[in-house]
């Protein structure tokens, strides 16, 4: 996260477009910016609030998204969940 932090800063100070690609094997739980908790809860599978699973997570990573899209910033992401 702090790489893509910098990467997006220094793309401001250039004014020039760029790209990232991240690999994660986890998603992130370290008491930091953008922490993410774990949302697989078997017992919603088959009922109404299954949909709330599949809902994006508004907040950090929304704002983030917006900021790459103003810098003209790609991000690839491959993401390997348990």
């Amino acid at each position: 996260m702090c790489f893509l932090r910098s990467t997006l800063a220094e793309l401001r100070r250039l004014s020039a477009a760029g790209s990232s690609i991240i690999f994660h094997a986890s998603i992130p739980t370290a008491e930091a910016p953008g922490k993410l908790k774990n949302r697989d809860d078997k017992k919603l599978v088959s009922t109404d609030k299954e949909k709330t699973l599949f809902h994006p997570v508004k907040g950090m990573y929304e704002q983030l998204s917006k900021d790459c899209v103003a810098q003209g910033c790609i991000v690839d992401l491959f993401l390997f969940p348990s």
